[in-house]
Order: structure tokens, then sequence, then C-alpha cells
């Protein structure tokens, strides 16, 4: 029995590996100092865009859709148009009627068999582009954005950047000791991890919240993911085609954690279970890039061999 108890927590240890290797890597790239973002960085990609549209998917966000499209409208405006599009997803109460009354353009979709945010964000991009929006943000619809969360995107889409991660923090860190402690791993993930992969010259990830991405990358790849982690499993697709996210620490959105243990594992729970079904999916694609010569797919395989938290 020792010997086979022995075997396994060998396995365990190299199955645990690059994970572990990968969190040590970035925790130290991304303790360094900030580097400062200049324009002309990738100017080769540089692009105008003349026009934001900030699409917030929504189903049943009655309670706080109207403070996040007032958030979006105080937003400190630019040399650009801007657009805010509130996706009701299979609404079944006075979300759109709210969004409205915010400010917001609101489209309504109902489909009983194809739901979920990666279908309201798909419908959305491919609507906005067709009227020739020239970048596409996301924010959820429980959020508000800084002040400069607009043209903090912009002005990195305009200098090159295929896509646009800003600081992910939360809003109620404070309410218990168990939210102060969610946000110290909170942090660890959506703060100091994008910045140690952003300051490695790597594409820092998409959080699914507080994101964008310029017309030019949606034309080379799509957005059609649809699985329950879609922000994980779209920036794979852009990792793959040779595009990159920057990350962008000053502006910021932030969004309310749940409060009690129920709602916390609940969520965690849904997310683990995403991830795992997307690395079945993804890594012997991921494999078959990296035997080909393409180092930069190493990192997000690494990630996704990460064991669940």
């Amino acid at each position: 029995m020792s010997s086979l108890a022995s075997l396994l927590a060998a396995l365990l240890v190299c199955a645990m590996a690059p994970g572990t290797l990968e969190l040590l890597v970035l925790s130290l790239a991304g303790s360094l100092p900030t580097r400062k973002f200049t324009r002309s960085r990738r100017a080769g990609h540089a692009s105008p865009v003349r026009s934001l549209g900030v699409v917030v998917p929504a189903h049943d966000e009655e309670r706080l859709v109207e403070r996040c499209v007032k958030s979006l409208c105080a937003m400190k405006r630019g040399d650009f148009e801007l657009r805010i599009l509130v996706v009701a997803d299979n609404c079944t109460d006075a979300t759109a009627e709210l969004a409205r009354r915010a400010g917001a353009q609101v489209l309504e979709r109902t489909d009983a068999h194809n739901r979920g945010k990666g279908h309201a964000l798909e419908l959305a991009f491919r609507t906005l582009l067709a009227e020739g929006v020239e970048a596409l943000a996301v924010v959820d619809a429980d959020s508000e954005v800084s002040p400069d969360f607009a043209l903090a995107v912009v002005e990195r889409l305009r200098a090159g950047a295929d896509g646009v991660q800003v600081r992910y923090a939360l809003s109620n860190a404070a309410h218990s000791l168990k939210t102060r402690l969610v946000d110290v791993a909170w942090n660890a993930f959506n703060l100091l991890r994008p910045r140690g992969r952003d300051r490695l010259g790597l594409s820092c990830g998409i959080l699914g919240n507080g994101f964008a991405l310029s017309a030019r990358s949606l034309t080379r790849s799509p957005y059609v993911a649809r699985s329950i982690v879609e922000d994980l499993e779209h920036h794979l697709a852009l990792v793959l085609d040779g595009q990159r996210v920057e990350f962008e620490p000053l502006a910021f959105v932030r969004a309310e954690t749940p409060t009690h243990a129920k709602g916390l594992k609940t969520q965690r729970t849904r997310w683990e279970g995403g991830r795992l079904k997307v690395a079945r999916q993804e890594l012997p694609r991921l494999a078959k890039a990296l035997l080909a010569g393409r180092i930069r797919v190493l990192e997000p395989m690494a990630d996704l061999c990460l064991l669940p938290l």
C-alpha cells in the first residue's frame, strides 16, 4: 500500500508541476515594476478606432443594470463614437426597460435552446460590426467601470493591440473576512498573473469582464465561444491565431462577489467544470501548435494543466 501511495503521490506532483511552475514565473514577472505604455510599441498594427461599442450581456439583471449603464454613460469621452448596447438575453423581468431608461440601446434576444453569455455576445458583436463599429468591449451587467475605461482601451487598440483586458476588481471586498480572503486570491489571479504575462510579452488573457477587442481581431477570429468559460475559450482561439491581449492595470471594472459560502462554491464549481471541459478540447490543438514550433502556446498549456482550486 505504501508503494502505491508513493506512486500516486509522485504522479500527482508531476501533474501539478507545469501549473505550479507557470504560477511561480508569472508571479515573479508580475512583481516587477510596471512598464510604461508607449504608443509606438506595436506601430505596425496601429488602427484608427473611430468608434467603440460597449456590450452589456444581461439575463434578468433588473437590480443592477441601471447602475451599470449609468457608469458607462458617465465615462470620459474621446474623439470617437461611443455606443452602449445591452443584450437582454431571455429576460423575464424589466432589464430591457430599465436599460433603455438609463440611456443604453437594447437588443432583446429570446431563444430557449441557445442560452448564455456566449450566444448573447456573438449576436451583439455581429450586429455592431455590421454597423461599422471598429472596436468592441464587454462589461457585465453587475459591474461598474472607472471613468477612463473607454479612453484607456481605445488608446491601446489604436497603438496596435489586438485586445485589451483592464483590471478586474471586487467592489465588496470589505464585506466580511471571507470576501477579504477572496479578494487576495482574486488579485493574485486577476492582477498579478495577467501583469506577469504582459511583462513577459505574452497574451495576458481575457477575464470575461472589462475586455475589448478590435474589429480586426474579431474578423480574424470570430467570437463563437459558447461554453460556461467562453472568455477562456476565445482567448485560446486568439493565441492559436497569433494574437495578443494587452493588460491595462490603471483602468478597471469592478463587480460584487457572492458573499455566502453556497454562492461562492456554486460559482467556483461552474468555472472549474468549464475549464476542465475546455482543457480536454483544446490541449491537443495547443500541443500540435507547440510541436510546430509556436513556443508562445506553452504558457496557456501550463495554465490549463492547473488542478481545480
